[in-house]
């Protein structure tokens, strides 16, 4: 088992960087209200033209004339259900394209652009940890070091070893919540399922160092560092 961690993980974070993410934080909610009136606004000119396109095809169907034959009266009045939901569905088409223009209008959620930020930021502790596929994120509800507590993990393999750091998958805005990394050989842990709250947890234990973590780690343990091969 051996721990180790980044030196300098606030220096990742540059001027500029912290300066775009903020200018992210205070127009989120001026881009969300923009959002949601376009969206309303293309969905009200949807309705608008599959109204009158589904009048019109009411009003084209009065001019056909009711066949004189009872057998092709009969076969006319069965497509009728069919015409409709086929001209239903054209029209919904039709509407989807009159109301285009107000969804190319729609910008990226800026929940999104900020999960980007976050996510590019941490390139470089993904890279001195060796973070690599597959992964699991799960909850770390407690654990001998403290400032693992109740913190979303990273649990992944590299280089034969079972690592364990913060969630530096979805990123973080402060080198402060970098927690470094634990690595244990197959030989030095062991796992214990545990009772938490009336859900079931999976206890981690090497020598003298705990984590309780949530139960879907131990799927991921057994199948991707104890047992790779079966």
């Amino acid at each position: 088992m051996r721990y180790f961690k980044y030196k300098h993980a606030n220096k990742i974070y540059s001027a500029a960087w912290k300066a775009e993410f903020a200018h992210l934080a205070r127009d989120e909610q001026k881009i969300v209200r923009k959002n949601r009136n376009l969206g309303n606004a293309a969905v009200i000119v949807i309705l608008i033209v599959m109204s009158v396109c589904f009048a019109c095809g009411v009003l084209a169907l009065k001019e056909i004339p009711d066949p004189e034959h009872i057998l092709l009266r009969i076969l006319y009045y069965m497509m009728i259900p069919l015409l409709a939901i086929v001209w239903i569905a054209l029209s919904g088409v039709i509407g989807y394209w009159a109301a285009r223009p107000l969804f190319n209008r729609i910008t990226e959620h800026p929940m999104l652009l900020r999960q980007n930020a976050l996510h590019q930021a941490c390139e470089p502790l993904r890279k001195f940890y060796g973070l690599q596929e597959p992964f699991v994120v799960t909850k770390c509800f407690s654990s001998s070091d403290e400032t693992f507590n109740n913190h979303d993990v990273c649990l992944f393999v590299c280089d034969g070893e079972l690592r364990i750091t913060a969630d530096i998958q979805r990123g973080f805005a402060d080198g402060n919540k970098d927690l470094g990394c634990y690595a244990f050989r197959a030989d030095e842990i062991t796992l214990t399922k545990r009772e938490r709250e009336g859900s079931l947890a999976l206890e981690l234990k090497a020598d003298q160092v705990v984590f309780l973590l949530g139960y879907r780690a131990k799927g991921y343990i057994r199948k991707h560092f104890l047992n790779p091969q079966g």
